[in-house]
């Protein structure tokens, strides 16, 4: 966000292009004329919804959007880690991400790190959610029981 003012407030007129390259670098590249533009909420969300990785990038007032947040986590359940922290404490924005990525259980709240469902659908993604399950769930003998049996390495994280 701070990069992005910057290049905004730098420009006197023109229109900033954001993008990522296939090695996650953020690339900006700001065009001066005389159509400067910044972006108002609406644009965002907008943005975000087409482009779930520019939830990194938008102001609070989007990554605090349901709509905006939800798209964008269905998109990438690693977004997660750009959602406001009451969004991180959504249960189905929570459950969208880890639709998509067992791993994004790491950005949940702690409430949703403990949460039993959660948690078991983040592990059907791929054990390494446990790394982020709450003690209490990972001191549950019957599903870590159940995990282990399958997989013994899994074990570590017990």
């Amino acid at each position: 966000q701070a990069v992005l003012a910057l290049v905004v407030k730098a420009c006197s007129a023109g229109e900033v292009h954001l993008w990522r390259d296939d090695l996650g670098v953020l690339w900006i590249m700001a065009a001066v004329g005389p159509n400067l533009k910044i972006p108002d909420k609406k644009e965002w969300i907008h943005d975000v919804k087409k482009q779930g990785w520019k939830l990194e990038i938008a102001p609070e007032a989007v990554q605090a959007d349901r709509d905006a947040v939800l798209a964008a986590v269905k998109q990438d359940g690693m977004n997660l880690q750009w959602a406001s922290e009451a969004l991180q404490d959504d249960r189905d924005i929570v459950l969208e991400a880890i639709k998509k990525d067992g791993d994004a259980l790491r950005f949940a709240s702690i409430l949703m790190q403990a949460d039993r469902e959660i948690v078991v659908k983040a592990l059907e993604k791929g054990w390494q959610a446990l790394r982020y399950a709450s003690p209490d769930i990972r001191a549950d003998r019957d599903l870590m029981l159940g995990i282990v049996k399958d997989i013994w390495w899994a074990a570590e994280y017990i």
